[in-house]
């Protein structure tokens, strides 16, 4: 009885001569590497859940930048409240969500910095208040837009 013996023909590479890699490390390493160049497309926002509103915006309000002084020019000589107005659109179905640090005086400042948007022009019903910006001394601003399946249930 002969034995026979199974090679694997692997052609060698005619530029530099080596063979392709055949190690489990190589392949996991190729598969990390795919993982993290496709990450932002894979988990972007583009994919959001059937319903879920899409972030249009998003930016924090820090207690040090508000004014002492509140006027209409002091307010908007704030990049972050001209950035906020510029980028909203009412007719697209966006709203704007500002989240407030945690007790009164949070509460206070969101319900001030609401006032002051309303000042500017956009509707007290396009502006929602919620606690919880993460953050002990700043707004986190937001504006999210319906996305167009869920306007459609």
């Amino acid at each position: 009885m002969k034995k026979f013996e199974l090679q694997r023909s692997i052609e060698k590479c005619p530029v530099h001569g080596s063979t392709p890699p055949t190690n489990r490390l190589a392949v996991l390493l190729l598969l990390f590497f795919l993982l993290v160049v496709l990450h932002p497309v894979v988990f972007s926002q583009d994919n959001a859940p059937l319903g879920a509103a899409l972030q249009i915006y998003e930016s924090e309000l820090y207690y040090d930048d508000w004014p002492e002084e509140r006027r209409s020019d002091s307010i908007l000589e704030l990049a972050v409240v001209r950035d906020l107005l510029s980028s909203f659109d009412e007719e697209k179905g966006q709203v704007i969500i500002v989240r407030h640090p945690g007790g009164d005086v949070g509460k206070a400042w969101a319900f001030e910095f609401q006032g002051w948007l309303v000042s500017f022009g956009i509707p007290m019903n396009f502006i929602i208040l919620e606690p919880g910006s993460g953050y002990p001394d700043a707004l986190l601003l937001l504006i999210e837009q319906e996305s167009e399946t869920s306007s459609a249930l």
